[in-house]
């Protein structure tokens, strides 16, 4: 008997009715709406605590199971369908995923556009809809080796504000190449190209390629303020007036490999200021390692009140075969250069 009362000295007190059971250290009786009534103004109720991890291995949880998360730090209960936090929100779960299938070559299209397909989804609650779709895009659409590609997802699915927005998968592995040749001037309508986007100059509606979102990796920029340009009616020309105009040919991806440069039905450029043969139309392309190859032209007419005419003897193709080309210089004087393509390729 002394050892039960001791005992008692020591514990909190026990208070019941006939069908509520009150825990405390006062003595008081339990509310009559409770079956279990803690009270204390010193200490607090303290819940099974467990990983989030430990937390979904409970087997079949009851309606109105409590927790205390540690991974969240914060206390969840069963609604019935998931756990959810007190505030009747769903809580957010953080998922996993298997790395994503990706085509990291492809042959160049003017696109940053990647081929890819999303990995398995890990850790969804079973029984929830959620679904995963992936977009990769490369760091730009030029021509190169270990270029980044980025894959973004995009969780799907009724439940899928339920989840954690999934971290973005990043490989420097991706390549663009080129399928051979490119033709420098791209297609046109109506006067104006189409399929890029070009700055247009001051004189004769001229355009010159501005580096855009072409297909080309190539880009051809005026070096010299003269009137002239690259004109887009009928055929593509290269023209220039009394002074000498300089377009120079360059790569987004470096050096290059210049193949050919084809013209034909090459005009001059009439003009009425007074001319001298050392005045005679010409083309000349110059690399920047010194090569070179000239489009010569003959006087045909020649007049000081009326002007000159003159006429190319050599046209078409010019097989050049120039390899590791960082630049080409396209000079030009009194020279329509009607047509058309520049053979190029890729180192």
């Amino acid at each position: 008997m002394k050892k039960i009362i001791l005992f008692g000295l020591f514990c909190v007190s026990f208070a019941s009715t006939s069908q509520s059971v009150g825990i405390n250290v006062d003595g008081s009786a339990p509310n009559a709406s409770a079956i279990l009534d803690v009270s204390s103004t010193t200490k607090g109720f303290l819940p099974p605590r467990m990983t989030q991890f430990q937390r979904d291995l409970i087997a079949n949880p009851a309606v109105g199971l409590m927790i205390y998360n540690t991974t969240t730090h914060l206390p969840n209960y069963f609604n019935g369908t998931a756990w959810a936090l007190f505030s009747n929100e769903p809580i957010i779960q953080s998922l996993s995923i298997t790395d994503p299938t990706i085509t990291t070559s492809k042959i160049i299209d003017g696109t940053t556009n990647a081929q890819v397909t999303a990995g398995t989804l890990i850790g969804l609650i079973p029984g929830d809809n959620v679904t995963v779709s992936a977009v990769a895009t490369y760091d730009t659409p030029f021509v190169g080796t270990g270029k980044t590609i980025t894959v973004t997802y995009t969780l799907g699915g009724s439940d899928a504000l339920n989840y954690l927005v999934l971290p973005n998968f990043v490989t420097t592995e991706g390549e663009i190449i080129t399928d051979g040749n490119y033709t420098i001037l791209d297609q046109y309508t109506n006067g104006v190209p189409t399929g890029t986007a070009y700055q247009q100059l001051t004189y004769y509606n001229q355009y010159i390629d501005a580096e855009s979102a072409d297909a080309s990796p190539f880009v051809l920029t005026k070096q010299t303020p003269h009137e002239g340009g690259i004109l887009f009616y009928d055929t593509t020309e290269l023209i220039s007036a009394y002074d000498e105009n300089t377009f120079r040919l360059t790569s987004t991806s470096g050096s290059f490999d210049f193949t050919s440069f084809i013209l034909e039905n090459l005009e001059t450029y009439w003009t009425a200021e007074p001319l001298t043969d050392t005045d005679l139309p010409y083309i000349t392309l110059i690399t920047n390692n010194g090569l070179t190859v000239t489009y010569s032209s003959e006087l045909m007419f020649y007049d000081p009140e009326w002007g000159a005419d003159f006429y190319f003897s050599n046209p078409g193709v010019k097989a050049l075969n120039w390899n590791d080309v960082e630049w080409v210089d396209i000079k030009t004087r009194h020279t329509k250069a009607k047509t058309r393509d520049f053979v190029l390729s890729v180192n």
